[in-house]
């Protein structure tokens, strides 16, 4: 069993429990187009985890807005930098982790 968080734009959160592992037809759904994994973003709420956003969102603002609390649990991650890029996420984030036992 897995855990997928479904980190939405406007703040909201949707989380489900899945069978298998998924696969990436069901994060290009969840992200709406192409994927890219969130570097550095390996845990989560205490656990280990992968993250991914849409990787052409920041392109197109308009459609995939920035993700305030995306940004904020990245940000988490990160620590205070410095970085080479200023760490933003826009569009849905998912975030998938092996089930609790």
């Amino acid at each position: 069993m897995y855990d997928v968080i479904l980190i939405l734009v406007d703040g909201t959160e949707e989380r489900k429990q899945v069978k298998k592992s998924p696969d990436w037809q069901d994060i290009k759904k969840w992200v709406n187009g192409y994927i890219q994994s969130v570097p550095h973003f390996n845990k989560f709420e205490g656990r280990r985890c992968t993250a991914y956003v849409n990787e052409e969102a920041k392109l197109y603002p308009a459609r995939f807005p920035l993700n305030e609390q995306a940004t904020k649990l990245w940000l988490e991650v990160l620590g205070k930098g410095p970085f080479i890029y200023k760490p933003e996420l826009f569009g849905h984030m998912v975030v998938i982790m092996k089930a609790k036992k």
